[in-house]
């Protein structure tokens, strides 16, 4: 996440900006390229470099996950 109210650093504009020449670069090799797929490929290299927010989802759907199989066993084994 971005916080409100803070430019980005010199660092953080280099490096979006060599990022975007690597991707235009790749869609010119590549002009089938869809915007889901770079958008994919953005998350990926965000949940690669730990963001934090990337982090957090994947928690919270892996206890969603365990919430639901605990339901599930309860009503099949429980039921009887």
């Amino acid at each position: 996440m971005i916080p409100v109210g803070f430019p980005p650093s010199r660092r953080a504009r280099e490096l979006a900006h060599d990022l975007f020449r690597v991707v235009r670069e790749f869609r010119a090799l590549h002009p089938d390229m869809t915007d889901a797929e770079i958008r994919h490929a953005l998350r990926i290299i965000e949940m690669e470099a730990g963001g934090n927010y990337t982090r957090n989802v994947m928690i919270a759907l892996y206890i969603v996950t365990l919430l639901l199989l605990a339901g599930v066993f309860y009503l099949l084994l429980g039921s009887e």
